[in-house]
């Protein structure tokens, strides 16, 4: 019942490693620095229905960066409490 929800928050955390690499690659060339910080809350939705609630942070600090992922359940999918996804590395 939960596995759906783990799956849309691994695969936006790949996307944003992804759309990281790829960003870092068009600031290098452009001779421009990336953002420092880039925050995204959103809500997720099944048939309309509100099961989650998502907040998303890329934040750069020197030459590495942390994407950070939490998902909390809404209604009775916060049974499930909090999960955190974080991915470091270094640009």
């Amino acid at each position: 019942m939960f596995r759906p929800m783990r799956l849309i928050s691994l695969t936006l955390v790949s996307i944003s490693l992804s759309v990281s690499i790829y960003a870092q690659e068009v600031f290098a060339a452009a001779k421009v620095s990336p953002p420092k910080l880039i925050q995204a809350n959103y809500e997720v939705t099944k048939n309309g229905q509100p099961f989650a609630t998502m907040k998303e942070q890329f934040t750069v600090t020197g030459n590495t960066y942390t994407i950070e992922s939490v998902s909390k359940g809404v209604g009775v999918y916060a049974l499930f409490g909090e999960r955190k996804l974080t991915s470091t590395g270094e640009i």
